[in-house]
């Protein structure tokens, strides 16, 4: 059984519509990203949609693994393409640059600019000490991104250390947004989330609220946790039953102020209703500000609906 669910990419030399396949970039749980070139020998990023739990490739095309998951298969499609077209209209600084969507074969494409720099993962595997400066001149663009973003409906839902780019200016670009904008019921098991802990909130792994702009706050707040702090903050589904999360203060590397350790400690509040409700909330905070009466989670329903594929 292992075996069938082992990922497919597409072979180096694979023309995909005005693109040539140059070798795989990433293989996700949902997707496989590709470096490509198109005709002008530009080079690009192509995401792939391939849940690998739910479909397969199988003579070039990609179709669920149990013909009755068509159905949720095509829902979830649809709103990743959805997502490009989204995205394209945004073409912010913060946000990596999507290019154009398509479908072939089955299923359905993403393709993005490729920004230069270095991922924030790679950069904290080496071991180099990031201060509270440079993370507030990473997180200013990813901030403004994002704010546009949520304005008309997405969240990106898998926020890491992998997923921004920070450039030579020490200023982020954030990529990859995540493959869910809602939970798809598939015939042996909904998926609910993308987030990877642990820097995913607790409604990435369960119905544990309604998503909105908190979510993608939960996850910015754990990964300035792990920048300031040098550790990662606890998986948030132990976190209920484990011992409580050490306040940013306590374990900060170097000196920090008390606007950006609070608003780290609040953004990582596992009661969605706790933490920031928008992005605007949330640089309040980091800039010492009091922040304005935030909305209930309920209030973002109609930008955010709680639908999902039956």
């Amino acid at each position: 059984m292992a075996a069938q669910q082992e990922p497919s990419p597409l072979a180096a030399g694979t023309r995909l519509d005005a693109y040539e396949i140059t070798g795989v970039a990433a293989i996700g749980r949902y997707s496989i990203a590709y470096h490509a070139r198109d005709g002008a020998g530009t080079e690009v990023l192509i995401k792939e949609f391939l849940p690998h739990e739910f479909a397969l490739r199988e003579e070039g095309t990609v179709r669920p693994r149990d013909p009755d998951d068509r159905t949720p298969f095509r829902f979830w499609l649809r709103s990743f393409l959805d997502q490009a077209q989204l995205l394209q209209k945004l073409n912010h600084p913060g946000l990596v640059q999507v290019l154009r969507q398509f479908e072939a074969g089955g299923t359905g494409y993403h393709v993005t600019g490729r920004p230069a720099g270095e991922t924030l993962a790679s950069i904290l595997e080496r071991g180099a000490a990031l201060g509270e400066a440079q993370l507030r001149r990473m997180l200013a663009p990813v901030l403004s991104g994002l704010e546009q973003a949520h304005a008309v409906g997405l969240l990106h839902r898998d926020i890491r250390p992998e997923n921004l780019l920070l450039r030579a200016d020490d200023k982020a670009v954030l990529t990859d947004f995540g493959m869910l904008r809602a939970p798809v019921r598939f015939k042996s098991r909904t998926v609910f989330g993308s987030g990877q802990p642990p820097y995913a909130a607790p409604e990435e792994s369960f119905m544990a609220g309604p998503h909105g702009p908190w979510t993608d706050l939960y996850a910015l707040g754990a990964v300035a946790y792990r920048v300031l702090g040098g550790q990662p903050p606890p998986d948030a589904r132990s976190r209920g039953n484990g011992p409580a999360l050490a306040p940013l203060a306590l374990i900060a590397q170097s000196r920090c102020s008390e606007a950006i350790t609070t608003a780290v400690d609040q953004a990582l509040q596992l009661q969605a209703e706790r933490r920031p409700q928008s992005v605007a909330a949330w640089r309040a905070l980091l800039q010492g500000e009091v922040a304005s009466d935030a909305p209930p989670a309920e209030a973002a329903a109609a930008v955010f609906p709680p639908e999902a594929a039956a």
